[in-house]
C-alpha cells in the first residue's frame, strides 16, 4: 500500500503529528510525507498578529504553493493542517484545489489546534468530498498530543 501524507505546518505541531502517524503506518506500506510550502511563507510573526493569515484566512484567499502532488498512484491519503481562525490553513485550501485524480481515493484528515475540537474537521472533510475523495478518518488534535489509540484507529481505518 502506497500512502501519501499531506500536511502544512507553520508552528511545527501539525508536522510532529505527521511525523507520528507516519511511524505508525509504516507496517502498513509506503507512507509518503510531504510538506505542503508557500511560495510566499507567511511571516514569523504570531499567528494572531500576522495580518496575512487573518486575511487569508477570512476572506478564504489561496496563497500560491511551491508544489503540489499527483495522487493517482497512492492507495490513500492523509490531509493534515492547523486551525486558524476556526478553519484549514489556506495553503491546504489551495493544495486541495489543485489535487487532481483524488476522485474515490480513501482518506484519513487530521487538524491540530489549541483546542482540539472535532468540529474543526468539517470544512476540511466539506472540502475533500467535492473532490470525491472517501473520508474514512477524522481527527482533531491539540497541540501535538496524538495517542497510541488514535494511531491505532487511523491504522485500522487504512486498512485495505
Amino acid at each position: 500500500m502506497e500512502i501519501l501524507l499531506a500536511y502544512y505546518s507553520k508552528t511545527g505541531n501539525t508536522e510532529k503529528i505527521a511525523k507520528k502517524i507516519q511511524k505508525a503506518l509504516e507496517p502498513l506500506g509506503k507512507v509518503e510525507l510531504f510538506r505542503i510550502e508557500m511560495a510566499n511563507e507567511y511571516g514569523n510573526r504570531l499567528l494572531h498578529l500576522n495580518p496575512r493569515i487573518t486575511f487569508d484566512c477570512l476572506l478564504r484567499r489561496k496563497p500560491e504553493i511551491k508544489a503540489t502532488k499527483n495522487v493517482e498512484r497512492y492507495d490513500a491519503l492523509i490531509i493534515g493542517s492547523p486551525i486558524w481562525y476556526f478553519t484549514f490553513a489556506p495553503p491546504v485550501n489551495t493544495f486541495i484545489d489543485k489535487l487532481e485524480k483524488a476522485k474515490g481515493k480513501k482518506a484519513v484528515i487530521f487538524t491540530s489546534s489549541g483546542m482540539g475540537k472535532e468540529k474543526f474537521t468539517k470544512g476540511l472533510q466539506e472540502k475533500l468530498q467535492s473532490k470525491g475523495v472517501k473520508i474514512v478518518k477524522a481527527i482533531s488534535v491539540k497541540l501535538d498530543q496524538i495517542d497510541q489509540k488514535t494511531l491505532q484507529e487511523i491504522c485500522d481505518a487504512l486498512k485495505p
